[in-house]
């Protein structure tokens, strides 16, 4: 039986990298929430304390982590990509949740919850995604970028675009934008 874990912990992955998470209230008898935070964010943000706060309240079994690259796990964000990502949900929801969940994705999260969903059909019980932004390397850079942009890009390994939610520009690597297209939904 797994331990109830009420402070951050890590998850060793067979890699040599570490993924930090919080889990409360497992239970193979209850249905469960894992929240998945979006491109560059991490499991401190206000959408995933908002959640924990709740299922603290109603008790619900919850879970949410830092992927590879972000918050407090291991890596660099700019060798992180959506196999990745992907990969870490998979590890920590076999690992560390217990019992059916439903996955909350939020931007990034919400195309991760679509590729987990359907490799783990059978513990998922449901998907909800805020501002779910699947497909997003493709549709949201690579295919906004002018013909020029692209060979620069593909030139360069990187590129850096207008974050609407800050000054600072977001860099992205060209093999996030590859890796993505592998995981076009």
């Amino acid at each position: 039986m797994k331990k109830k874990i009420f402070n951050h912990s890590y998850l060793n992955l067979k890699d040599n990298t570490k993924l930090c998470f919080f889990s409360s209230n497992q239970s193979k008898n209850k249905l469960g929430i894992i929240f998945l935070s979006g491109h560059g964010s991490d499991m401190e943000g206000t959408k995933a304390q908002a959640i924990q706060k709740l299922t603290y309240e109603k008790k619900i079994p919850f879970v949410k982590f830092d992927y590879y690259g972000h918050g407090k796990s291991d890596g660099n964000l700019e060798n992180g990509n959506i196999s990745r990502w992907k990969s870490d949900c998979i590890n920590i929801i076999r690992e560390v949740c217990e019992g059916p969940q439903i996955i909350v994705g939020s931007s990034l999260g919400g195309w991760i919850m679509f590729l987990v969903a359907s490799e783990l059909k059978s513990q998922i019980h449901g998907l909800i995604g805020i501002a779910a932004a699947p497909d997003f390397t493709q549709n949201l850079i690579w295919n906004k970028l002018s013909k020029s942009k692209q060979d620069e890009f593909t030139k360069r390994k990187k590129i850096f675009i207008e974050n609407p939610y800050s000054t600072e520009k977001i860099e992205y690597p060209l093999q996030l934008i590859n890796d993505g297209k592998k995981n076009l939904i």
